[in-house]
């Protein structure tokens, strides 16, 4: 990734630092007579990947409930919720994720149903893109909502034909029971916050961008957690737009802290998912009437983006239909003055649907287009059902990037799955999980999409200068695979990871 000095056959470090990078004998000269060598075996060895959006804490605790993402049919899903009711305290809440949306919304999965097999405890089920929710009635009652609750700004409670509660929960209308299901323990979320971190590690990981939409308790738990000098990733942690006020009154702003934690921006959401038909687009989804709606208002955002700014957070926000990513860049484009104090730039999360007239202004404006592939190979088939005349608007990578715009990866996890490799090959090949393919002609190389985990990633943040390269004065963090991933071999897998110079994740022959 270093454009100076692009490859090296051996790379010397010390004290969390590279030293040196090139021809064996000339690393060797450089560290001198007792180094310790670790032979790779063939391996190659890149800068440490970031994963540009993750949210670290709900990873860590979806890591412990039930994972029904390959749940194929109702009976499966009912059968999974016995069982952990079964393993959990009488009274605790019963808990899972993973359900695709699109697959579920209408196969009888529904209050009704799991009060029939669950009566007496609570039960929250997320769907795969975490926009929308399933509940029994005594999660319901518990949230304090019934027949006669409005639905809360952002949010719905989906109703039937009859217009009684189903049990299903779209946007904010979630948050309303979440807020009631009690949280852990600061000791707890230590722990879940390095069980997320470790399993980052795992898929190859070395810096994780925080996308913070938890309960405040949780960035806590994450701060205190990744100051530990053994946590197995760095985290630049972005604050819920919520919490701009307190964040200010303490004096905390972007860039501040360490290069092992550091605060990131302040976190908007201008619009919902995909699946639930949220997003919020600029013509109607094909079939419907509905174009999706807006989260945090263009009003909200054009209020709170300058409040953010005065507080010294860069804004960094959820938009992903094209009339939301319009809205957002339409605020930015009046904040010229404000945003000249910042070293680093605003960014947009995701960035899924963008129109054909708006793909300069990423440029034009310096906002960095923060995309997850990984959705992409998830969305194929969706994109072409609910946006049939509109593919083309579809994760405009390559768009953007001849455009000039800066464009970095990162996977959404717990959303989808932190796997670097299929993240990778999503944005360079544009294949869903069947095969199909969408907008080949938005395609990248395979260094284009390196360069957005790596130098690009670390230039969004203000790392440019420690972090993304194998140059001597960086890190020493190294994402290792068993072969080069540029030559886009199936086979590929990852061999190690290594943070300051020790290794976080490795096999075990190594």
């Amino acid at each position: 990734m270093d454009d100076r000095n692009p490859e090296g056959q051996a790379v010397a470090f010390a004290g969390g630092k590279i030293l040196a990078v090139g021809p064996h004998e000339e690393v060797k000269a450089a560290v001198g007579i007792g180094a310790k060598g670790i032979d790779l075996n063939g391996a190659t060895v890149f800068p440490g990947f970031h994963d540009c959006h993750v949210h670290l804490m709900q990873h860590g605790l979806e890591l412990r409930e039930l994972r029904l993402g390959r749940s194929n049919d109702l009976e499966s899903v009912l059968e999974a919720v016995v069982e952990k009711a079964r393993q959990v305290p009488r009274g605790e809440w019963i808990r899972g994720n993973g359900l695709p949306l699109p697959l579920w919304k209408d196969r009888g999965l529904t209050a009704k149903v799991l009060d029939e097999i669950v009566p007496d405890q609570p039960v929250l089920l997320l769907s795969q893109d975490h926009h929308a929710a399933w509940v029994n009635t005594i999660a319901l009652k518990m949230a304090g909502i019934d027949e006669h609750a409005s639905n809360p700004s952002g949010g719905i409670f989906h109703r039937d034909k009859k217009g009684r509660l189903s049990g299903l929960l779209l946007e904010k209308a979630i948050s309303v029971v979440t807020r009631v299901i009690p949280e852990p323990t600061q000791k707890q979320l230590h722990q879940i916050a390095h069980e997320a971190a470790q399993d980052l590690a795992n898929h190859g990981i070395t810096t994780a961008h925080h996308m913070a939409y938890e309960p405040s308790s949780y960035w806590r738990g994450i701060a205190s957690a990744a100051s530990d000098a053994d946590f197995p990733v760095r985290v630049w942690a972005c604050i819920p737009q919520q919490e701009i006020e307190a964040a200010s009154a303490i004096g905390l702003a972007t860039g501040q802290g360490s290069e092992q934690f550091s605060i990131g921006g302040a976190k908007f959401f201008a619009d919902g998912a995909l699946g639930p038909e949220t997003a919020w687009m600029l013509e109607p989804y094909t079939g419907t009437k509905t174009k999706g709606m807006a989260v945090d208002t263009p009003a909200e955002l054009a209020q709170r983006f300058p409040l953010a700014l005065e507080a010294g957070l860069i804004p960094v926000t959820h938009a992903i239909g094209d009339a939301a990513n319009r809205a957002v860049l339409d605020v930015i484009s009046n904040l010229s003055p404000l945003l000249s104090n910042f070293k680093i730039p605003p960014r947009i999360e995701h960035a899924q649907h963008v129109h054909e007239a708006d793909i300069l202004r990423f440029s034009d404006l310096e906002v960095t287009a923060s995309i997850q592939p990984i959705h992409l190979a998830l969305d194929v088939k969706t994109v072409k059902a609910k946006l049939t005349d509109r593919v083309h608007r579809a994760y405009p990578i390559r768009s953007l990037l001849s455009a000039g715009g800066l464009i970095i990866f990162g996977s959404d996890t717990p959303i989808a799955s932190p796997d670097l490799l299929a993240g990778f090959t999503a944005a360079v090949f544009r294949r869903g999980l069947r095969g199909e393919i969408l907008g080949s002609t938005e395609a990248i190389l395979p260094l284009e999409a390196a360069r957005a985990y790596t130098v690009d990633a670390a230039r969004s943040i203000g790392w440019d200068h420690c972090s993304g390269m194998i140059r001597a004065g960086f890190h020493a963090d190294f994402t290792i695979f068993d072969r080069n991933p540029l030559k886009l071999d199936p086979a590929t897998e990852i061999y190690g990871t290594i943070k300051s110079g020790r290794w976080t994740s490795k096999r075990a022959t190594v």
